[in-house]
């Protein structure tokens, strides 16, 4: 028995501004990705001695994102990018309350995430230019085998 769950996320935001005294721009990029797979064997008889048992959660996942902000004025210009990624989950495999004769009996949890974060931010002004970019990544993955 296997369970698989795969998520990809790609998010891209681009901000741009001009202006002949000011100018003043911003962009956002916030993604969740939050996915639970579980695999279960509960309560269940099996009587193979040459045979076996295989078990696996396979949880995969890709989150990117990129944020991009470009100003330019003659006299004052401002830019700032931020872009939030998020991934959670959990993958579990369980066998519980089973009588299983078997040779062999395989059991795995599997998990393997990617975050891809990029955050660009440049101003251009004749007499002032402010800018600036902040990626943010929070990752909490539970990988659990229970037998």
């Amino acid at each position: 028995m296997e369970s698989y769950s795969d998520s990809n996320i790609l998010t891209l935001a681009l901000g741009s501004s001009v202006g002949g005294t000011v100018a003043a721009d911003g962009t956002v990029v916030v993604d969740n990705n939050s996915r639970n797979v579980y695999s279960t064997i509960n309560k269940s008889t099996t009587d193979n001695a040459t045979g076996t048992v295989d078990v696996a959660t396979k949880r995969f996942g890709n989150t990117g994102s990129m944020a991009v902000v470009v100003t330019g004025s003659d006299s004052v210009a401002a830019g700032a990018g931020v872009s939030v990624n998020t991934m959670t989950g959990t993958a579990k495999t369980k066998l519980s309350g089973n009588n299983l004769t078997v040779k062999n009996l395989n059991a795995s949890s599997i998990s393997d995430q990617d975050i891809t974060n990029i955050g660009v931010s440049g101003s251009g002004a004749g007499i002032f230019g402010l800018s600036g970019s902040v990626s943010v990544n929070t990752l909490k993955n539970d990988t659990i085998t229970e037998v």
